[in-house]
């Protein structure tokens, strides 16, 4: 019968990243390690008081080599079996459930994960790794848990030619080859981030790519789930109903309604619904042709994409079909393009 050898180690209070703290920190308690089958099991946990904290963690585990009664190696980080890891519910959890998954090619940690619906809640966890063949036959453990990834934000100069500064443990890997031990960058585009902890990061995202972690770098505004650069557009952005929809002013004269649909859809936007007709003329948003002139009308009548031949008249009324009002002549109307 084979014994077990399974030792206790110091709890560990994480938070390895610099600007990570948190009104409520990330906790690791119980450590302990089984040198026969290689694994490392702890509880992790945190309160749920602190609303702004992730609902996860990047889990990794450090190891020190012992050698004899009195010899001990150095601390190096532990490698891990990918898809070696168990995560079950520890004592005061509220959440309803606990995942764990694995980044592709990353041996160092692991993400543990509770069900996101109420960042409120406490989460509490065993957790067990299991580390490659080869680490050494006895060892002393720490494990760590972080809920701060290391970013990339630009903060000089533009999104196409700017400066990143970057936030976690020195040294960063930045496109998975250079190593940087500063905390700014501008020796190329962002594509990817590591730090210290080989915590995957983020970068802030460039024109028109989808609103990641971080938010839109400097200068683009996050117009429905993309970064938009409203000056390079020759665009504004406003609000209808909580919903920020972007709109252009490129086109000022008046049309009919296939040849102004046209004009929008061409270049992969569109004709506004009646209803963003009327929150931009209720925000005093006047559009920007003959109309604004005419002391008779606040607006011109503007073509909208409820259906063809359809405008919203200087009396804020949708008519389909036929175009009378405030300089609109016969079949005509002003308009222009939205993006959301």
């Amino acid at each position: 019968m084979v014994m077990k050898k399974i030792f206790f180690l110091f709890t560990m209070l994480t938070s390895v990243v610099a600007g990570a703290q948190r009104t409520t920190p990330v906790t690791i308690a119980n450590t302990k390690v089984d040198y026969s089958t290689k694994t490392v099991t702890f509880d992790l946990s945190w309160k749920g008081s602190d609303a702004t904290h992730r609902d996860e963690v990047w889990v990794f585990v450090d190891i020190q080599p012992v050698t004899g009664a009195n010899t001990l190696g150095s601390w190096s980080p532990a490698t891990l079996v990918p898809g070696a890891t168990t995560v079950a519910a520890g004592s005061g959890n509220q959440y309803s459930s606990l995942t764990h998954t694995v980044e592709s090619g990353n041996t160092r940690g692991i993400w543990v994960k509770g069900t996101a619906s109420n960042t409120t809640r406490a989460f509490a966890a065993t957790v067990k790794v299991t580390l490659v063949s080869g680490t050494p036959a006895e060892f002393n453990a720490c494990a760590y848990a972080t809920d701060y990834p290391p970013n990339a934000q630009i903060t000089s100069g533009s999104y196409s030619s700017g400066t990143y500064t970057l936030k976690g443990t020195k040294p960063f890997v930045i496109n998975g080859a250079s190593t940087v031990s500063a905390t700014t960058y501008s020796a190329a585009r962002i594509n990817s981030i590591t730090d210290a902890t080989q915590c995957p990061g983020y970068r802030c995202s460039l024109r028109d790519e989808a609103v990641g972690a971080v938010g839109c770098c400097t200068g683009l505004t996050a117009i429905g789930s993309y970064c938009r650069d409203l000056a390079a557009e020759a665009a504004i952005a406003y609000t209808c109903n909580g919903v920020i929809i972007e709109a252009k002013n490129t086109v000022n004269s008046r049309t009919t309604w296939t040849t102004a649909n046209t004009s929008c859809t061409s270049i992969g936007w569109r004709l506004p619904t009646a209803e963003e007709v009327a929150c931009r003329k209720k925000a005093g948003q006047l559009y920007d042709g003959p109309c604004a002139t005419n002391i008779t009308c606040t607006d011109c009548d503007i073509w909208v994409s409820d259906g063809t031949g359809c405008y919203i008249s200087q009396n804020n009324a949708i008519n389909c079909n036929s175009c009378s009002g405030c300089a609109c002549g016969t079949g005509t109307a002003q308009y222009f393009c939205v993006r959301n």
